[in-house]
């Protein structure tokens, strides 16, 4: 198995594979105790996303094959922390196949020591709270620093 990270030239030349993982994972968010409609989650808004200049993707791979994606956005003006230097981890997915081999352990990882060779200073990340297999990934690895809410602004309520 091996960690790398995708030009965006290489993210489109293998992004059929890239996008296969990607449903999977939203597939897997629709199914968890937190429901998530979907709706949101377009080819092409993913896509933009991980071809911006701000995000980075990461790849594992099984000979040729990938078998598991995540990225990671730079958040230089990041509201939570007080740091010049901040990517935001998103996305993690590992084919079934392919689980109990710490694999998300070993993408996760090469996230960070590659971003901290360039200096980076924080890593964070946001999940459902509610969403028990992501709480028990990440928790794993970050420090809980807040519990967020939000509110539509309307005319009703109050």
């Amino acid at each position: 198995m091996l960690c790398k990270e995708l030009s965006n030239a290489e993210i489109l030349d293998r992004k059929l594979e890239i996008l296969k993982l990607y449903h999977l994972l939203v597939k897997h968010l629709q199914q968890s105790p937190v429901f998530y409609p979907g709706k949101e989650f377009t080819d092409e808004m993913y896509m933009n996303y991980i071809l911006s200049d701000t995000t980075r993707m990461f790849v594992a791979c099984s000979g040729d094959e990938i078998i598991g994606i995540i990225d990671a956005a730079m958040d230089n003006e990041c509201f939570l922390l007080n740091h010049k230097r901040v990517y935001n981890v998103g996305d993690i997915y590992v084919e079934e196949r392919f689980r109990g081999k710490l694999i998300s352990q070993a993408l996760l990882r090469f996230v960070n020591n590659t971003l901290k060779e360039e200096k980076v200073e924080k890593l964070w990340v946001e999940h459902g709270t509610a969403n028990p297999n992501a709480t028990g990934f990440w928790d794993k690895y970050f420090e809980n620093y807040t519990y967020t809410l939000v509110r539509e602004i309307n005319n009703t309520g109050f």
